[in-house]
C-alpha cells in the first residue's frame, strides 16, 4: 500500500511539460509514477493511498488526533441528479463518493489505515474535522456529519446551510474549509455558481423573529450592516471567500471577488491565502476587500493589492500551503507552495514583506513530475511536518476545454502522497482561543492603540472590520490617523486600514469619531464609498471646501455623489463643477461622464440644473467632433525620436504629452504634424519644454503653431515656458472657424553648437479635435453618442448619421453610434449604412437593429436575408415576440443553408490551408490586440470580459480555428449571452457585467456597457450563444487569420529548467 522513494536532487535535464489538454501517455502504477517525481535535496515521496481505496481525492484535512481526512469522488464531473436523491435536502440513495479517514494504527507516525466515514455523497469538495465528525460540502449543502455511537462511521447528517449553488459548475463549488483563529469556519465559493445562504431556525432561534432586511452582497458593501440582514443571510456569485459559525448560527462574507478560488492557507499571523484558477496563483486576503473577477467592479476603495504578479504558466492553480513557524527550517521560512494541475507541478514562491504587504517571488518549482497524469489539487501540512498532496490522477483536468463526456476522463485512479523533509519538526501550534483573546485585548479600551508594528496593526484593523460594533479605543479618527501615517509602499496595510475605517464610519454615530480631525483626501476616498446621507453630506462639504488636485480622485468623488445625493445636493455638485472648471472643457467632459455614470447606477432622470449643464457639454463636444479629422494620425509616427512621456502640469495633474526629447536627446530636430481638423473658435493645450540654456536669452527654435492646410499659412504660434512643468495655453480663433488646419510641434534646435538645452512637449487638447496616439480619439465620439441617447438630443441625429458612415472608426465606436441612433428611434439611418457596408460591419449593425420592432423591420427592408440567420440576430428577433416579423424572417431565410454548414466548410478550409500559410507571429499578436484584447486577457494584458487565454496554445490548431470561426459551437455555460427584454419592448444582448439591486449592466462584443434599471427589465433569458461575434471569417483577411492562429498556438505554458 505504501512505498518510500528517495529522490536525489542534482542537476537534471530540462523536463518538458506536457501541456496538451488530453494527455497522450497511458496511466502509470503508483510505484511507476513515484519514480518520475523530482524534489529538492533532502525530500522524499511516500505513497499514502491510491485506487481502489481512493478515487479522485479533492480536499485533505487533519484532525486533533493526527488522522488524515480525504474527500473522494468517482462521480465528478457529473453530479447525481435531483431525481435520484432520496430526500429533497439532498441525501442520496446511491453514490460512490465518500469521505475517508486514515489512521496511524502501527504507531510509526504515518497514516495508512483507511475507514469510510461517510458514503453516498455528491461530489464532496470540502471537509473540516470537527467535534465527533466533520463539516463537509456535498451537493447541495454544507453538512454537519456526526458519529454519535463512536464506531468511526457517520450516522447523523444535519444541514447547516443549503441548498446552495452547484448547477452551473461542479468544479467551482464550496471547498477548502478551514478553522480560523477566531473559531469561525472559512471557505471558498467557486466560479459562476450563485448561492443564497440563510441561517436555519433550528441553528439560531433568533432567525425566526428577525425583521428581514436586504441580504449582504457584493453590490451593497457601502450600506451599514445594521440596514442589512447581516449574519443571517448572504448572497454570493462566483469566486468569494466567506465564513460561518460551525453550528450554523451565523454566516458572513470575508472577502469579495476572485474567479475560482480552490485552496486556502493560513500563516502564523492568521492571514488567509488562496489559490485561484483565473486571477492570481496566490492572493493574501484582506477582510472586507475586493479582488478582480470577470468584469465585476470593486467597492470604490479599489481592488486589494496584487501579491503574485506571475502566472506559473497556467490558469489551473489549486491547493496552497504557507510555510513558517520554523516547520521546515529557516531556509523555508515565509515560503509558499501551490499546486499546478495543468503543468503537473507544485510551484514554489518566496514571500517578502514590506511592512504588512507581501510579494511573491517565483522560485524553482518544488515538485516536478515526468508523468503528465500527476494532478496536485490540494496541499496540506501534516502534524509530523510532512507535506500531503492530493493527486487527482487523470488524463484530463480541464472542465471546459475538453467536453465533460470525453471518454478519456478517468474516474477511478487517485493518489495521496506524503512528501517528507529530513529534520522537519511538527506542525506549528495555533492556539485559537488564546489568539482571539490577545487580539481582543489589543483592540480593547484598556490597551493603547500605539505600538505593535505593521503586521500587528494590520491584524488589529482586520479585527475592527469584522467586529465594528465592539467597544474599542480605535475610533475612526485613530484609524484615519494611522492611515495617513502609513507609507504608500505598504499597500496591504493601507487597504486594511481603509476597509476598517469604512466599517467604523458605517456604524451609528460613526462620524462622531472624526470630531476635530481635519478632512483629508485619503479620508474622503473612504467616506465616498459609504451609502448614507451622512456620508454624502460630509463628502459634498469636503468637495466644496477642500479643492482636490488629483483629477482621478475628483472624478471618483463626483461619481459617488451623483449616485447618492438628493436632488438639492445634485444642484450644488453641478454648480461646483461649473465654477471650478469654467475654462476647462476637457475637465467638464470628464466629470460629466462621472455624473452620468452615477445617475445611470442610481436610476432616474437628472435634475434641471444637471440636465441643462450636460446639454451644454454635449453641444460643445458635438461641435468639436463635427469638425474633427477622420483620423488621429500624427506624422511622423512616434518612435525613438518623438516619444510619449508623462509630465507634470501646473494644475497638479500628470499627463501624457508628445515630446521631442527621445533617444537622441536635445540634439534632435524635427517637426510633428497632427491630422487635419476644422478650426474651432477656441483651442487650448498644455506645453512644456526649454528654449536654450536658462542663463542665456531664449531662442525661437522650439515652438508650437496652428497652420492652415491651404497655403501652409501660420495662424498662431506659442513657445514652451522654459520649465519642465507644462502650462496651459489658449488661442482665440474666431476669425478662422471652420478652416482646415493642423497642429505642429516644432523643434529646430539640432545642437549644432553643442549647447542645446531645447526640447518641448504638448498635449491635453481642448476641445478634443485631435488626440495623442495613445489617447482614445474614438472615445470622444462614444461619449457624445451616449449623451445624445440619454439626453434625447434629436438635433444631433444628422451628426451621428454622418459619424456612422465615417471611415476609420473602430468597432466599439461604430457600435456605440449605432446603438444611440437605435435608442433615438432612427433605424433608417443605420439601415442606410448597412446596405453598403462590408460583411463584418453588416453583422454588427444587424444585431443592433434586431433589438426593436422598428429596427428589425428596417433590417429586413435592406434585403440581406443571410443576416437574419446570424444566431444573435435570430435570437433577438424571436425575443421581440412579433408574429409578423417572425413570419417575414422565416420567408426571407427559406432555402438558405444553415449558418452552421457554411461555417463548417470555412473551418475545414482554414484548417486545411493553415499548414502551408505564411505565419507572421508579430502580425498575429497585433491582430489579437486589435480584435481580441477588448474581451480577453492574456499575459496580463487585455480586458477580463470573456475567459482568460493564458495557455490557449495548448488547444491545438484545429480547436483554435473552431473557437475563432464558430464561437457558438461549444459555449462555456459561464459565458453564455443574456437576452434582456425591456418593458418598452426593446431587446438587449450581452454578458452580465454587474447584477446589482438597482440595475443590470450588460457588456457587448465591442466592450461597450449598457445599464438597464431593474424596474425596466421585463425578461432576462440566457441564450446558448457566445458574446464573441461569429464574423471573424470575413472581418479578418485569411492572412490575418492564419497569423493570429499561429501566434495563439505559441502561447503555451512556460518550460523551465529544473535543479
Amino acid at each position: 500500500m505504501r512505498a518510500s522513494i528517495l529522490l536525489i536532487a542534482a542537476v537534471v535535464p530540462v523536463l518538458a511539460q506536457d501541456t496538451s489538454l488530453v494527455r497522450e501517455s497511458e496511466p502509470l502504477t503508483p510505484m511507476e509514477e513515484a519514480k518520475r517525481f523530482r524534489l529538492p535535496p533532502g525530500f522524499s515521496a511516500q505513497l499514502v493511498a491510491s485506487e481502489p481505496v481512493v478515487n479522485k481525492p479533492m480536499n485533505l484535512a487533519f484532525d486533533e488526533k493526527g488522522r488524515l481526512w480525504c474527500t473522494s469522488s468517482a462521480e465528478y464531473p457529473w453530479a447525481v441528479k435531483k431525481e435520484q436523491w432520496a430526500t429533497q435536502e439532498g441525501l442520496l440513495k446511491e453514490s460512490r463518493d465518500k469521505i475517508l479517514v486514515f489512521s496511524d494504527r502501527d504507531g510509526d507516525g504515518v497514516v495508512e489505515t483507511p475507514t469510510v466515514f461517510a458514503d453516498n455523497l455528491n461530489i464532496p469538495t470540502g471537509v473540516l474535522p470537527y467535534g465527533n465528525g466533520c463539516i463537509a460540502w456535498s451537493i447541495p449543502n454544507i453538512w454537519r456529519l456526526e458519529d454519535t455511537d463512536g464506531d468511526g462511521k457517520c450516522d447523523k447528517r444535519t444541514v447547516l446551510f443549503g441548498p446552495l449553488g452547484w448547477e452551473m459548475d461542479t468544479h467551482g463549488m464550496i471547498s477548502s474549509l478551514r478553522m480560523g483563529m477566531d473559531g469561525w469556519v472559512y471557505a471558498t465559493h467557486g466560479f459562476n455558481n450563485t448561492s443564497h445562504f440563510e441561517v436555519r431556525v433550528e441553528n439560531n432561534a433568533a432567525a425566526a423573529g428577525r425583521v428581514k432586511k436586504p441580504t449582504p452582497s457584493a453590490g451593497n458593501t457601502g450600506v451599514p450592516r445594521g440596514e442589512l440582514d447581516w449574519g443571517y443571510s448572504l448572497d454570493l456569485h462566483s469566486g468569494n471567500v466567506f465564513r460561518f459559525r460551525p453550528d450554523g448560527s451565523a454566516v458572513e462574507p470575508y472577502s469579495w471577488g476572485q474567479v475560482n478560488p480552490f485552496g486556502l492557507a493560513q500563516d502564523s499571523w492568521g492571514n488567509f491565502y488562496t489559490a485561484d484558477c483565473h486571477s492570481n496563483p496566490i492572493t493574501q486576503l484582506i477582510a472586507g476587500a475586493f479582488y478582480p473577477s470577470f468584469g465585476k467592479p470593486h467597492d470604490g476603495l479599489g481592488f486589494a493589492p496584487v501579491m503574485c504578479e506571475h502566472a506559473h504558466g497556467s490558469t489551473g492553480l489549486c491547493g496552497v500551503l504557507y510555510l513558517d513557524g520554523g516547520v521546515w527550517g529557516a531556509e523555508w521560512e515565509d515560503h509558499m507552495l501551490v499546486g499546478n494541475c495543468v503543468t503537473s507541478r507544485i510551484n514554489h514562491d518566496a514571500v517578502r514583506f514590506t511592512g504588512a504587504t507581501p510579494k511573491a517571488e517565483e522560485r524553482e518549482d518544488f515538485m516536478v513530475s515526468e508523468d503528465p497524469w500527476f494532478r496536485p489539487v490540494d496541499l496540506r501540512l501534516g502534524p509530523d511536518g510532512s507535506l500531503y498532496v492530493a493527486d487527482f490522477y487523470n488524463r484530463i483536468i480541464g472542465h471546459y476545454e475538453v467536453p465533460l463526456t470525453h471518454p478519456g476522463r478517468d474516474r477511478e485512479r487517485g493518489r495521496i502522497w506524503r512528501i517528507v523533509k529530513e529534520g522537519a519538526k511538527g506542525q506549528r501550534e495555533m492556539n485559537f482561543e488564546k489568539d482571539a483573546v490577545m487580539r481582543r485585548r489589543f483592540t480593547g479600551p484598556e490597551k493603547s492603540p500605539a505600538g505593535g508594528g505593521s503586521r500587528m496593526l494590520a491584524a488589529t484593523a482586520e479585527w475592527i472590520t469584522m467586529h465594528p460594533g465592539e467597544k474599542s479605543a480605535w475610533t475612526a479618527a485613530v484609524v484615519a490617523e494611522s492611515l495617513e501615517k502609513t507609507a504608500g509602499e505598504d499597500a496591504s496595510l493601507r487597504q486594511t486600514l481603509r476597509v476598517a475605517l469604512r466599517a467604523l464610519l458605517q456604524e451609528p454615530g460613526g462620524f462622531a469619531g472624526l470630531a476635530g480631525m481635519k478632512p483629508t483626501a485619503g479620508l474622503a476616498a473612504v467616506v465616498r464609498t459609504i451609502q448614507t446621507p451622512e456620508a454624502s453630506a460630509w463628502t459634498l462639504d469636503f468637495l466644496l471646501n477642500e479643492p482636490q488636485a488629483d483629477r482621478g480622485e475628483l472624478r471618483n468623488t463626483v461619481a459617488s455623489l451623483a449616485r447618492n445625493l438628493p436632488a438639492d445636493g445634485e444642484a450644488k455638485l453641478v454648480g461646483f463643477v461649473r465654477r471650478t472648471f469654467a475654462d476647462d472643457h476637457g475637465a467638464q467632459l470628464e466629470l460629466a461622464g462621472a455624473i452620468r455614470q452615477g445617475l445611470a447606477r442610481r436610476g432616474g432622470e437628472p435634475g434641471v440644473e444637471a440636465k441643462a449643464w450636460l446639454g451644454e457639454v454635449a453641444a460643445q463636444l458635438f461641435a468639436a467632433i463635427d469638425g474633427t479629422a477622420e483620423g488621429t494620425e500624427w506624422v511622423p509616427a512616434p518612435g525613438d525620436e518623438w516619444v510619449l512621456q508623462k509630465r507634470p502640469c501646473a494644475d497638479g495633474r500628470e499627463a501624457t504629452l508628445l515630446s521631442s526629447l527621445g533617444s537622441k536627446g536635445e540634439g534632435f530636430a524635427g517637426v510633428m504634424k497632427s491630422a487635419v481638423f476644422a478650426c474651432p473658435d477656441k483651442f487650448a493645450f498644455w506645453v512644456n519644454g526649454h528654449r536654450g540654456r536658462p542663463e542665456k536669452e531664449a531662442t525661437e527654435r522650439t515652438y508650437v503653431r496652428l497652420v492652415a492646410v491651404d497655403g501652409d499659412v501660420e495662424f498662431v504660434r506659442a513657445y514652451p515656458p522654459r520649465n519642465d512643468t507644462a502650462q496651459r495655453v489658449e488661442w482665440e480663433l474666431a476669425g478662422h472657424v471652420g478652416k482646415r488646419v493642423r497642429f505642429e510641434i516644432v523643434d529646430e534646435d539640432d545642437n549644432a553648437k553643442g549647447e542645446a538645452y531645447a526640447w518641448l512637449a504638448a498635449g491635453r487638447f481642448e476641445p478634443g479635435v485631435i488626440a495623442l496616439p495613445t489617447e482614445d480619439g474614438d472615445g470622444f465620439i462614444r461619449t457624445a453618442a451616449g449623451m445624445a441617447s440619454e439626453l434625447k438630443l434629436t438635433g444631433q441625429i444628422p451628426v451621428l448619421a454622418k459619424l456612422l458612415a465615417r471611415k476609420g472608426l473602430n468597432g466599439e465606436t461604430r457600435s456605440a453610434v449605432a446603438t444611440a441612433l437605435a435608442a433615438m428611434k432612427q433605424p433608417q439611418a443605420i439601415a442606410t449604412v448597412l446596405k453598403t457596408a462590408p460583411a463584418a460591419l453588416q453583422g454588427v449593425l444587424a444585431e443592433i437593429l434586431a433589438g426593436s420592432a422598428e429596427g428589425a423591420a428596417a433590417l429586413m427592408d435592406c434585403g440581406v436575408p443571410v443576416l437574419l440567420t446570424q444566431p444573435v440576430v435570430a435570437q433577438k428577433v424571436a425575443a421581440l415576440n412579433n408574429a409578423v416579423l417572425s413570419e417575414r424572417a422565416a420567408a426571407m431565410t427559406k432555402g438558405l443553408p444553415p449558418a452552421s454548414e457554411e461555417t463548417a466548410a470555412l473551418i475545414a478550409a482554414r484548417i486545411r490551408n493553415h499548414a502551408g500559410a505564411a505565419k507572421d507571429l508579430a502580425a498575429g499578436q497585433a491582430v489579437f490586440k486589435v480584435h481580441c484584447a477588448v474581451c480577453h486577457r492574456m499575459g496580463g494584458e487585455g480586458n477580463v470580459v470573456g475567459p482568460q487565454l493564458d495557455g490557449v496554445g495548448n488547444r491545438g490548431i484545429e480547436r483554435l480555428c473552431e473557437d475563432i470561426l464558430d464561437p457558438h459551437r461549444a459555449v462555456d455555460p459561464n459565458f453564455r449571452m443574456h437576452v434582456v427584454t425591456k418593458k418598452d419592448g426593446g431587446v438587449l444582448a450581452g454578458l452580465v457585467r454587474r447584477d446589482e439591486k438597482d440595475g443590470l449592466t450588460l457588456v457587448d462584443a465591442s466592450g461597450q456597457e449598457t445599464t438597464v434599471a431593474r424596474d425596466q427589465v421585463a425578461k432576462d433569458e440566457t441564450a446558448v450563444l457566445s458574446l464573441m461575434p461569429a464574423t471573424f471569417g470575413v472581418s479578418l483577411t485569411e492572412a490575418e487569420f492564419h497569423a493570429l492562429v499561429a501566434w495563439l498556438a505559441t502561447q503555451k505554458a512556460e518550460v523551465r529548467s529544473e535543479k
